[in-house]
């Protein structure tokens, strides 16, 4: 979203994703009435995740990473009541990060390289 989105009186509001996305962030603005919950498509499940404040007008950031990829996630209000708030900007990731782990036989290779490197050194300061 690139610009605020106004929801006015909503009891419950669902975001679908084309895509797997394992990490959301958004602002909230203007929570008035009623707290809300977060669930999502991956199982996640924040009751009274949005609270409503004394402060008119104020932002609250809420944001989720996740292993597992969510496709859908919903903000509903807490008990039968309706709420009323709007959207500042909401950000995504659509792809996990990958993180380099070398293997066992990756890193004693790399320990016999280092310590190979090492002799051939000390072996050469000494001719």
């Amino acid at each position: 979203m690139n610009k605020a989105l106004g929801l006015k009186e909503d009891s419950e509001f669902t975001v679908s994703f084309v895509h797997d996305v394992f990490a959301i962030g958004f602002d909230l603005k203007e929570l008035n009435t009623t707290d809300l919950n977060y669930i999502d498509s991956a199982g996640h499940e924040i009751l009274g995740a949005l609270k409503v404040t004394d402060v008119w007008n104020e932002s609250q950031f809420f944001g989720l990473i996740s292993d597992v990829a969510i496709t859908l996630f919903t903000l509903s209000a807490s008990g039968d009541d309706r709420a009323l708030y709007g959207f500042d900007a909401m950000a995504y990731t659509a792809e996990p990060v990958a993180v380099f782990a070398p293997s066992s036989t990756e890193m004693l290779l790399m320990s016999f390289v280092v310590l190979l490197a090492f002799k051939a050194k000390r072996y050469r300061a000494r001719v």
